[in-house]
């Protein structure tokens, strides 16, 4: 069967997980606990208006960066969510139905690509930036797609993964779990010593989905990175998906 694959090195990276009474922030240095996502790189103006999904994934990538030392206004990005901000479409909608009408902050906020259009004022970042939803393996096509990205310029690409639940209402449609969260500085360049290897396969799925919800698929990911697995695998019953 046909397969797919593409190599790189990922320079430094990110993720933001649910614990047991807060949240976990997981990088290659350790993990900390975190009630919320630190945005304090951001005018105070542009806080108060991010949706949780938006401050994870600001807040991750304002860090990874750092860590990979980096400019960040020079780095081209891809920003993944499956939901994006659908929780404040969510919310206008309601409204709506209430005869109310939105703010304009809350309506300009409302597309799929706030995230990356927020952080491209924060950064003063002009470089290309691209944003992706596929489903159930939203964090693996994002991550493809920047590594991609990166063998065509031959040079770093800024991935971002944030996702927060859909509202209730919709039940057991959602498979996310929690909020998450993940970043990555990655690059096609060879290893260097200090970066960490990967390989991403792909392939068209011969099973049926495997069900698990967007935390599971994080958190297997940083296992793989911090050297507690071999691999890191998804199926979303159209593509199998295996991460090395």
């Amino acid at each position: 069967m046909a397969r797919s694959s593409i190599f790189g090195t990922i320079a430094s990276w990110s993720a933001w997980l649910p614990g047991t009474d807060s949240h976990r922030l997981v990088d290659p240095h350790g993990e900390t606990i975190a009630k919320t996502p630190d945005i304090s790189f951001l005018p105070i103006r542009m806080r108060k208006r991010l949706s949780l999904q938006s401050k994870i994934g600001l807040s991750l990538a304002d860090r990874t960066i750092q860590q990979s030392f980096h400019a960040r206004d020079r780095l081209p990005n891809v920003f993944a969510s499956r939901h994006g901000e659908y929780p404040r479409t969510y919310s206008i909608i309601e409204g709506l139905a209430e005869q109310e009408l939105p703010s304009p902050a809350a309506f300009s906020q409302s597309v799929h690509n706030t995230a990356a259009g927020l952080w491209s004022i924060a950064a003063e970042c002009a470089a290309p930036s691209i944003t992706i939803a596929s489903g159930e393996a939203t964090l693996y096509s994002g991550f493809f797609e920047a590594a991609s990205l990166s063998e065509e310029i031959t040079g770093p690409v800024l991935f971002v993964y944030s996702d927060v639940p859909l509202p209730s209402r919709y039940g057991d449609q959602d498979r996310i779990g929690a909020a998450v969260g993940f970043a990555a500085v990655v690059d096609s360049a060879k290893e260097d010593g200090t970066a960490i290897t990967y390989k991403l396969d792909h392939r068209r799925a011969i099973d049926n989905a495997d069900g698990r919800e967007a935390v599971e698929h994080v958190a297997g990911l940083v296992q793989l990175l911090i050297g507690n697995a071999k691999q890191a695998c998804l199926n979303d019953g159209r593509i199998a998906w295996e991460f090395s």
